[in-house]
């Protein structure tokens, strides 16, 4: 009798842990990052809201992202876009740079293109980014080349980036903050990068005017614009 009491017993505990694991969230294998910030240099500047809202967007689509990315260092950034799939950045950018966070010593960090200052993508090795599905580098001039500091874009896709999206002219926060939201809102709904980034230019001309898009419309695209990164 006692040993059937303890069966019974076991067989409870073995069919709750069961239950238990059934509701256990699991952890997607794929990563994401999104980065913003809240800046007065060289120009005033928060785009913490949008990388937020990006954040949740993506895991909404099936990705795991990384703790919140606010004013990090460049070297934060840097390692980050070295082993996700997804990297969404939002802030102050000029050709061959993207504008981090400040040092111990209260300097601004990039992270560069090219160049002779680390870190720069042209030093990964050439199959680093392999895994990247898709970067958005989302600032003024982030899609133009530098005689020194190189392109972003290129060297994002030279790493075997899959599809790299820049700008080549100044960018407007306001259109960019909205544009983002409307481009991460379309990639959810399973639209491919090239219909929810022309998508999400027209929720932008719809809502300020044709000729007030912020620089939006004048972007590079570079890879696999067909791609629905939607997990789900």
């Amino acid at each position: 009798m006692k040993l059937k009491k303890g069966v019974q017993a076991l067989s409870l505990l073995l069919i709750m842990a069961l239950m238990t694991a059934m509701f256990v969230p699991a952890v997607s294998a794929y990563q994401a990052d999104a980065y913003g910030f809240s800046t007065n240099n060289p120009s005033t500047i928060d785009t913490t809201q949008t990388a937020y809202y990006v954040d949740n967007k993506l895991a909404a689509m099936g990705y795991n992202p990384s703790d919140h990315h606010y004013n990090n260092r460049a070297l934060d950034g840097y390692s980050e876009l070295e082993d996700t799939d997804i990297f969404f950045f939002s802030g102050h950018s000029s050709p061959g740079r993207l504008q981090f966070g400040t040092n111990s010593g209260g300097s601004l960090t990039f992270i560069f293109a090219d160049g002779v200052v680390l870190p720069r993508i042209s030093e990964m090795p050439s199959n680093q980014l392999y895994n990247l599905k898709l970067a958005v580098f989302l600032g003024c001039n982030s899609g133009e080349d530098d005689a020194n500091l190189g392109n972003l874009v290129e060297e994002a896709r030279g790493k075997n980036a899959k599809c790299v999206i820049g700008f080549m002219e100044s960018v407007s926060s306001g259109q960019a903050d909205y544009w983002a939201k409307k481009f991460y809102d379309r990639l959810d709904n399973r639209e491919t990068i090239r219909n929810a980034f022309d998508g999400a230019w027209r929720d932008v001309v719809g809502y300020y005017g044709i000729f007030n898009d912020g620089g939006i419309g004048d972007k590079t695209i570079d890879g696999d614009e067909n791609q629905i990164i939607d997990l789900y």
